[in-house]
């Protein structure tokens, strides 16, 4: 009863929540070299059939070796004051929360909200700076609603990335 209620509620269609245990199937390129990342994460088949962004922000499917999840977004390449916070993160050989916060405040930067995603080669910036990096940015307009599910099911948040490959 609950589950019709829901599907009423939201008036979409229902992507079946079973497919969070089926890996991803669409094929993700390697990132090889640095650069910004705007966009999603995937993490399976759900997500894969649940999220879509317009094509006028020019999403990859992308993946980064050691990353237990896919990504799905904008690619751009590194400029400004992003290049010298790289260098910065490549001198440095440890990389424990507090150092590299305080390494993003120097450049005005955060990660207060996504420090959990602390991984290199993958560093996390919070989403409220995403501007910085793809000034055309506006939530609604970079989520599309996915035909395949109801609109509740196609909200996620967007992450940003400096992602270093080795």
């Amino acid at each position: 009863m609950l589950n019709f209620l829901f599907r009423v509620y939201t008036k979409g269609k229902m992507i079946s929540e079973n497919l969070a245990e089926v890996p991803p199937k669409d094929s993700y390129e390697p990132i090889m070299s640095a650069c910004l990342f705007v966009g999603l994460k995937i993490k399976n088949l759900y997500d894969e059939e649940r999220l879509c962004i317009k094509d006028s922000f020019s999403p990859k499917r992308v993946h980064v070796e050691g990353c237990n999840y896919r990504l799905y977004g904008s690619v751009l390449p590194l400029k400004g004051d992003f290049i010298t916070l790289s260098n910065k993160i490549k001198q440095q050989k440890a990389h424990d929360l507090i150092g590299y916060n305080t390494l993003l405040q120097e450049h005005k930067l955060s990660c207060n909200e996504c420090y959990f995603n602390l991984k290199p080669p993958m560093y996390p910036i919070d989403s409220q700076h995403i501007k910085k990096v793809l000034p055309e940015y506006n939530f609604k307009d970079f989520i599309c609603f996915n035909l395949k599910a109801s609109h509740f099911q196609s909200y996620t948040s967007t992450n940003l990335f400096l992602i270093l490959p080795v």
